[in-house]
């Protein structure tokens, strides 16, 4: 596990905005896209074992962490441009896209927009990827994290009409990118049929559950997590 003395920090202004960001490790370019709520820090147990020949950047997403927040209502395409700038403004032209659960959106996203900038997309507990059921818990749960990314100001713009934009199941298909679904077989928030859903519908795609692990695999078995990903990622 990492923490923040033995990681540098960066910054860079992406739309007028000021990015925090980690990065670490040679090779080809990994970007890792945390989940809503979280920052860099997500991927503590993952950072240094994917640096082993891979080079890998960590962002805090736009008002996550450090990073300052949009000044307007965001959606999936406004962070796949947000993402391409990113990798613009720090010289990669492609790289491998991990994101967990809002993250795996986001990825996603990226990859349907801009299919030139992703190789291969690995998505954990991925949101996005099933319908609002129940009183829309999945959509105060894909989006609650997003209260401080709007801010006061952008709150009542936001209702849950609004959450069929961060649904991109039906868009699956679409997917050029080579894709590793990983999911917690107990996840409470997002049932492994979604899963299995997302792995017939993404054309060139495998699935992997981890048993006795729950919303984040990355952090519950981090050891065999980290292999997993690296063997997929390098071969």
């Amino acid at each position: 596990m990492v923490n923040n003395l033995q990681v540098p920090s960066h910054w860079i202004e992406i739309k007028g905005l000021k990015i925090h960001f980690k990065c670490l490790g040679e090779g080809p370019p990994v970007i890792l896209l945390h989940g809503g709520g979280n920052d860099w820090r997500e991927w503590r147990k993952n950072l240094i074992p994917l640096a082993q020949g891979l080079r890998i950047y960590a962002p805090d997403l736009p008002g996550f962490g450090l990073s300052d927040p949009p000044l307007m209502p965001v959606s999936p395409s406004w962070f796949s441009s947000f993402l391409k700038d990113f990798m613009e403004a720090v010289g990669v032209k492609e790289a491998h896209i991990i994101g967990h659960s809002l993250g795996g959106t986001l990825a996603i996203a990226l990859a349907l927009d801009f299919p030139q900038k992703v190789k291969k997309v690995v998505l954990i507990d991925s949101a996005g990827l099933g319908p609002i059921s129940g009183k829309g818990r999945l959509f105060l749960f894909l989006l609650g994290g997003l209260k401080k990314v709007l801010g006061k100001e952008n709150k009542p713009k936001f209702k849950p009409r609004s959450a069929k934009e961060w649904l991109l199941a039906d868009r699956l298909a679409e997917l050029r990118a080579k894709v590793m679904i990983v999911w917690g077989e107990n996840d409470p928030y997002l049932p492994t049929s979604q899963a299995e859903l997302a792995h017939q519908l993404i054309p060139d795609s495998e699935l992997r559950i981890f048993p006795r692990c729950r919303h984040a695999p990355h952090r519950e078995r981090s050891n065999e997590f980290n292999h997993l990903v690296y063997q997929f990622l390098t071969q």
